[in-house]
């Protein structure tokens, strides 16, 4: 629940930022959405697992309006809620299980750094995608 909040929160202060519409077509999208678009991976993150919870891609844009419509975002919430979906990991153990060996390879190999003061310091969107480009490599593409 607190992941979702933190979605709609901060997709809704996006879209006012932007002065989008979240109901428009192709303004808020999931990636199997996307994917139909021709824009996006083929995975349904969103499809798969927000039923379980009762929700679906059209709630998700309805909140989103509807937060629009209540008082707007400070900065100081705006980096709270972008640091809880979107993580800095700063050392390995925080990093996810099903990525820690495929990171401690890339910081292996230098493509990882830290920032001086942390072993590494990567936002989880980043790390992602390292991961997916070292996968694609690693099958010689």
């Amino acid at each position: 629940e607190e992941t979702y909040r933190a979605a709609v929160e901060l997709t809704a202060y996006l879209c006012r930022a932007y002065r989008l519409d979240p109901q428009g077509d192709g303004v808020v999208l999931c990636h199997a959405e996307g994917y139909q678009r021709g824009i996006a991976s083929q995975h349904g993150d969103m499809l798969h697992w927000w039923p379980k919870f009762g929700r679906s891609m059209d709630d998700f844009r309805s909140d989103v309006a509807g937060e629009m419509e209540e008082e707007t975002m400070t900065s100081e919430a705006f980096e709270k809620l972008y640091n809880i979906v979107n993580p800095l990991y700063t050392s390995l153990t925080q990093v996810p299980d099903y990525w820690r060996e495929e990171t401690a390879q890339l910081v292996q190999a230098g493509a990882i750094q830290g920032d001086g003061v942390n072993p590494i310091a990567i936002r989880r969107e980043a790390l992602q995608a390292a991961i997916v480009n070292k996968r694609y490599t690693d099958q010689g593409r």
